[in-house]
């Protein structure tokens, strides 16, 4: 598989075109991306991250700024708009980041994107003095599986920058 991407600088933020993966989403600053390719007994399973840390001396309200994007096999994709398999999705992707911060779900509510299920959650972590908060958008569209992600401290958590960057997230098909 090849894959195309390509960044594109707009009003000072970068478009990530993933154009065969069939997304479009702005970073603040190009995004460290890699993937991983692994076998299961469903198929091949693909994970592209998308990541973008701004480092000490940057000024931003976010510490964090994550897409990922997991291919499934073709033969999940007719199931996308099953209310009971996106749910599942949705429980285990969130229970594991749960588990691997120790946090606490502060809000979950469910929603729709171009007509495909999407579930918004907010985790709160802790760590030493400081409490984060962790917001996500899950999508579960065609035979793909998103999870984007921005972190900020609690006084921020509601910023221009994770609106915008939430906002920006289009198909491309």
């Amino acid at each position: 598989m090849i894959l195309c991407m390509g960044f594109v600088k707009s009003d000072s933020w970068y478009l990530l075109e993933a154009t065969d993966l069939g997304f479009s989403i702005e970073f603040p600053i190009e995004p460290v991306k890699t993937n991983e390719t692994q076998d299961t007994e469903a198929g091949s399973i693909t994970t592209y991250t998308y990541r973008f840390e701004p480092g000490e001396g940057v000024k931003d309200d976010n510490l964090d700024y994550e897409l990922v994007c997991t291919t499934m096999p073709i033969s999940l994709e007719a199931n996308t708009t099953n209310t009971k398999l996106s749910d599942a999705m949705f429980k285990k992707a969130t229970d594991a980041i749960l588990k691997s911060l120790h946090g606490k779900m502060i809000s979950e509510k469910p929603f729709k994107f171009n007509g495909y299920p999407g579930k918004e959650v907010k985790i709160e972590r802790k760590h030493k003095h400081e409490v984060y908060i962790m917001k996500l958008k899950l999508y579960f569209i065609k035979n793909k599986f998103f999870i984007i992600e921005t972190t900020s401290t609690e006084t921020k958590q509601t910023n221009k920058s994770a609106a915008r960057f939430f906002s920006s997230f289009k198909m491309l098909n």
